[in-house]
């Protein structure tokens, strides 16, 4: 159906480190989706945020000899702070320590626990810390947490449960009614897999003497809430559902809204499954769309400190402009797939793509205007092919394959080089001044066009060119992209 409106939300960063490549993909990925509905005229909110509770974190305050919220404050700051860094446009920035997220957590629990789906038992099992999850011996890999490399310790103890068992014939036939849901089709395949293979019943909840640092469980001051049911919760925090008043209905209850879920593919369980059956039980509509994104490897390789291969996307930004990064993340990393960042790619992309080819057809073109003077239409023509790109770039959003409509972008661009070689306006100027200001009019309409595309990926020049483009007289801007001058392998 179309929709008039789209939520969209990133999963929220754990603090207990700063910002890898990865966050820079999703975080990037969820605002060039977020830009691209803006333009075509959807009203959008984005969210992201920081997941700020965990025996994780307890433990590493500790190490720093820090208090847990003071250590929290200071690593979600670094978060919040890409949002300048990566030229980000999202609406609002949740935390899970802010007071209005414990009153959503608290709300969900109540509802849960009324819907008769929240129980206390003693449970012994196999606890990973880093996931911050009770793991299951078959799911280990050579004694070890697949994700983590490390042994899970054997935790033993009495907490609450969630009946997640409950809903998975919910969950499954919500899967299979709306195939369309998950993206990539992979990644719906397996996450039906895990539905299907049944659902077991999960602690909700860790007991004081255990985890300290955590939302209180609703009438039992000796527990918390277990970070996941905190965590997943502030999807729902963003729209006021502790309230429940206008901007809940709008943005969550209405059907002219879509509810969309970026995340990354190793935490598809938790958001396709659990999350899910927390909402059946609270009785709130369920997500609209879930765009599972692949992990950022570093010369073919899984990032690792312990390799010494972590690429760190600020140093990136910082160095080489929010835009260049950008562009690489959202072109060369097929969306829905793991994708890998090398530096000299990374460069060869930049020189290619934008130095050479975007950059250099402006630096043509307004050249030339100016050069022969020609005064612009109020109004443009309108270039069929182009209006045929401009479709095909759209249909690879609707299609949410971003690197595709990148690509698209690079055709136009090879499509208005090759028009310029064609007609060469420099001949034509000396033969034919009205022929002169038709090609060049067609030419200034690609420019045009192509800054409307390039909006959503490299937004900082999309914005600087929109000025030149629009003011009169046309006034060539300083290099837009500058040629990296580094020696590669």
């Amino acid at each position: 159906m179309a929709y008039k409106r789209t939520y969209l939300t990133t999963a929220i960063a754990y603090v207990n480190a700063k910002a890898h490549l990865g966050h820079a993909l999703e975080f990037i990925l969820g605002d060039c989706i977020l830009r691209h509905n803006r333009d075509i005229g959807l009203e959008v909110l984005g969210q992201t945020g920081t997941d700020e509770y965990g025996q994780k974190l307890e433990r590493t305050a500790q190490n720093k000899k820090m208090d847990p919220k003071e250590y929290c404050d200071l690593i979600s700051k670094t978060f919040r702070d890409l949002k300048e860094t990566f030229n980000l446009s999202y609406d609002q920035f949740i935390r899970t320590t802010d007071p209005e997220h414990h009153l959503s957590v608290r709300k969900i629990w109540l509802a849960a626990k009324e819907s008769g789906d929240i129980y206390k038992k003693k449970y012994k099992g196999l606890y990973c810390t880093g996931c911050e999850s009770f793991i299951q011996e078959k799911d280990l890999v050579s004694g070890k947490c697949p994700n983590h490399n490390k042994e899970p310790e054997i935790v033993e103890e009495e907490n609450y449960f969630f009946r997640l068992s409950k809903y998975g014939d919910e969950i499954l036939k919500w899967l299979k009614d709306n195939p369309e849901i998950v993206f990539p089709e992979s990644r719906y395949k397996e996450i039906v897999n895990i539905v299907s293979s049944g659902l077991e019943d999960i602690s909700i909840s860790r007991p004081r003497t255990s985890l300290n640092w955590g939302v209180e469980v609703p009438d039992d001051t000796d527990h918390v809430v277990y970070v996941w049911f905190d965590a997943l919760t502030n999807y729902l925090t963003g729209v006021g559902y502790y309230e429940q008043g206008d901007k809940y209905m709008k943005w969550w209850e209405s059907k002219d809204s879509e509810v969309i879920n970026l995340i990354g593919k190793d935490i598809i369980r938790h958001h396709i499954a659990i999350w899910p059956a927390m909402l059946l039980s609270a009785k709130v509509p369920l997500p609209n769309k879930y765009i599972v994104h692949g992990f950022v490897l570093a010369d073919g390789q899984k990032m690792s400190k312990s390799m010494g291969n972590v690429v760190d996307p600020v140093v990136y930004a910082n160095k080489y402009g929010s835009d260049a990064l950008r562009w690489y993340l959202l072109k060369e990393i097929p969306n829905g797939q793991d994708g890998n960042f090398a530096h000299d790619r990374f460069v060869f992309t930049y020189n290619s793509d934008l130095a050479n080819n975007i950059g250099n057809l402006y630096n043509r073109v307004l050249t030339l205007v100016m050069k022969y003077d020609i005064q612009m239409p109020e109004k443009l023509p309108t270039v069929a092919s182009i209006e045929k790109a401009k479709e095909e770039y759209n249909e690879s959003f609707r299609s949410l394959r971003v690197d595709k409509a990148a690509s698209k972008i690079i055709d136009v661009c090879d499509e208005a080089n090759l028009f310029i070689g064609e007609r060469q306006p420099w001949v034509v100027a000396k033969e034919d001044k009205e022929a002169l200001i038709e090609i060049m009019v067609t030419l200034f309409t690609y420019l045009v066009e192509i800054n409307k595309m390039l909006k959503p990926f490299v937004p900082q020049i999309s914005e600087k060119l929109e000025v030149v483009l629009s003011s009169r007289p046309i006034v060539k801007p300083d290099v837009l992209f500058p040629k990296i001058e580094e020696e590669l392998d």
